[in-house]
């Protein structure tokens, strides 16, 4: 945010977004396709699906205990509600207003919440300002390799030394390579996707995080769905029986903030890479 620049707060949400750089129509697309569906947002995912996703999270309750956030691509709070007791302060930002609007109505008035409308990629925050970030299911929807090293960028600029970063994002799992499904495409309301491997992940951060953890969660009914009504339930034993690497639909990610000297050092190298 540059100083002495004033944005407008609307309904307890600092409207960014109108003030940020060029957005592209892929991103205009997914955010009008977000503000529609923000009201059905979360009976996207079933009980069982958000169930695991909130465990792998806060598996790890103590990291968030206390702590500075950086919550990015919020939504309607699916993952926020679960963390916010357990923060000293979040800071929320998502690219649907709406989904913002529904999150403030879900909260209240709430001293240690803050909700931003903004694109997560052009974010300019407080060096080292942040324990931690997290990210649920947003990475995937960046198009391109510049838009994620520059998401990357900003969320390490933002967090202060040793901070982690805690993100889950689509997985290309083993059987999906096996049967040649493409790792991209577009959803139904035309948002695009990329479905990482554990490889991709490891590359795309190693210029600036350090990979703490990175496995595979939530094996994905469809592609168990030969079995017909059975597909659901047969998901919920396979996770149990640890074949997410195969049929995982997630990918949870934990990372550390890597020097910065050393940090821009790979930055460079990775960019160079993937130029």
């Amino acid at each position: 945010m540059d100083c002495g620049t004033l944005y407008e707060i609307r309904d307890g949400i600092l409207r960014l977004l109108p003030a940020q750089e060029f957005i592209a129509p892929l991103t205009r697309k997914e955010q009008a396709a977000r503000d529609v569906s923000a009201a059905s947002q979360e009976s996207h995912f079933s009980e069982w699906e958000n169930a695991v996703e909130v465990s792998a999270i806060m598996d790890g309750k103590s990291l968030f205990l206390d702590k500075r956030i950086l919550d990015l691509a919020c939504g309607t709070g699916r993952i926020t509600t679960h963390i916010l007791p357990h923060a000293q302060a979040m800071l929320s930002v998502d690219l649907s207003e709406e989904s913002l609007r529904i999150l403030g109505q879900k909260e209240g008035p709430c001293g240690k919440l803050g909700l931003v409308w903004a694109d997560a990629t052009q974010l300019r925050l407080l060096p080292a300002a942040f324990d931690l970030a997290l990210s649920t299911q947003l990475l995937e929807h960046l198009p391109s390799i510049e838009e994620r090293m520059r998401f990357l960028k900003s969320v390490h600029t933002a967090l202060k030394p040793s901070g982690v970063f805690v993100l889950t994002a689509y997985y290309y799992s083993s059987l999906r390579r096996l049967l040649r499904r493409s790792p991209e495409g577009f959803h139904s309301n035309g948002i695009f996707y990329h479905r990482f491997t554990r490889g991709e992940i490891e590359s795309e951060f190693s210029g600036m995080f350090q990979i703490l953890c990175a496995k595979p969660i939530q094996v994905d009914p469809r592609l168990i769905r030969a079995f017909g009504p059975f597909a659901k339930r047969l998901a919920k034993v396979s996770e149990r029986i640890g074949v997410q690497s195969l049929v995982g639909q997630l990918l949870y990610v934990r990372a550390q903030k890597r020097e910065a000297a050393f940090a821009a050092q790979l930055y460079d190298q990775t960019a160079a890479a993937h130029a």
